[in-house]
């Protein structure tokens, strides 16, 4: 198996895991009647973001003959990555109190998530371009 489908591979394993922390793992507020809760946004948005990038790898894996897929899908990931981290923190939110679970977990735990999705994916990307840089080439 080369590296381009590696790396698509990596990217399915990456968004399956975020949708599965956002919808079965990490503890969100329960709806409360019409009320719809920031953490309740959050836990969506996680788990569409989730399956939007797995589904973007495995695309990616069936036409892993191109060219540039893996340098593109690595940069997707990683932008999947910051906002992984981002939703819960900076663009959506969760519940203001601090004793909520949702808050005192789900936040931190998704924001690590999408730390080290980015910091794997930036490591990635810089082995592509290191690996296509040093390729063999014939004249």
């Amino acid at each position: 198996m080369n590296y381009k489908k590696i790396t698509s591979l990596n990217v399915v394993f990456f968004g399956l895991a975020a949708a599965a922390l956002a919808q079965f793992v990490l503890p969100f507020c329960a709806p409360m009647g019409k009320m719809v809760m920031a953490c309740q946004k959050t836990q969506s948005a996680e788990f569409l973001l989730g399956v939007s990038t797995a589904i973007i790898g495995a695309v990616a894996f069936i036409v892993s003959f191109k060219k540039d897929v893996s340098r593109i899908v690595s940069v997707i990931g990683a932008v999947a990555g910051f906002f992984v981290a981002a939703i819960p923190t900076v663009i959506i939110g969760t519940c203001a109190s601090v004793h909520m679970h949702c808050h005192a977990v789900a936040q931190p735990a998704l924001v690590i998530f999408g730390v080290v999705q980015v910091l794997f994916f930036a490591a990635n990307t810089a082995y592509i371009l290191w690996r296509h840089k040093h390729e063999f080439k014939p004249h």
